[in-house]
């Protein structure tokens, strides 16, 4: 998967992506090691894309999901159903209801963070915008500059 590295925050790399980049070539193993964002620009409820990548991503067992965005609370429903059904390490989720990109790009930092037994796997924040026309992802990509601790980089990884 190609991701946009946008410096780090806490010492771990934060990348974005978007479904609309990503999705001839969607490999999700990487993120094992990662929080991750859920970011939906389309709603939820009707989005086939959404609800794919949504199952996908629980099963790469990330260190936590978070969704925001139309339908998150539906997404969140189907996320926790998800989860639940998983025997192993545990996922911790949230649901971010903010109104604001800002918002949601702040709850994300602040509020999504691994279990303690996951912590030392902890390396990534990730967030996926899911069929996003470009706005989105420059949204939150501005929205993070102010948190980052290192220089932007544009690439993969």
């Amino acid at each position: 998967m190609t991701w946009i590295n946008l410096g780090t925050y806490l010492a771990r790399t934060v990348r974005v992506g978007s479904t609309a980049a990503l999705l001839a070539e969607v490999d999700l193993s990487d993120l094992v090691k990662t929080t991750l964002l859920l970011r939906f620009a389309q709603d939820y409820r009707h989005s086939r894309v959404g609800q794919g990548l949504l199952k996908q991503t629980v099963a790469a067992f990330p260190i936590a999901i978070a969704v925001a965005g139309r339908g998150a609370d539906e997404a969140f429903d189907d996320l926790f159903r998800e989860v639940h059904l998983l025997a192993g390490k545990q996922i911790m989720t949230t649901l971010l209801n903010a109104a604001s990109v800002d918002e949601i790009v702040d709850g994300f930092l602040f509020g999504v963070l691994p279990s303690e037994e996951r912590f030392d796997e902890w390396k990534t924040l990730s967030i996926i915008v899911v069929e996003d026309d470009g706005r989105q992802l420059k949204q939150i990509s501005s929205a993070l500059e102010k948190w980052l601790d290192g220089e932007e980089q544009v690439g993969g990884g």
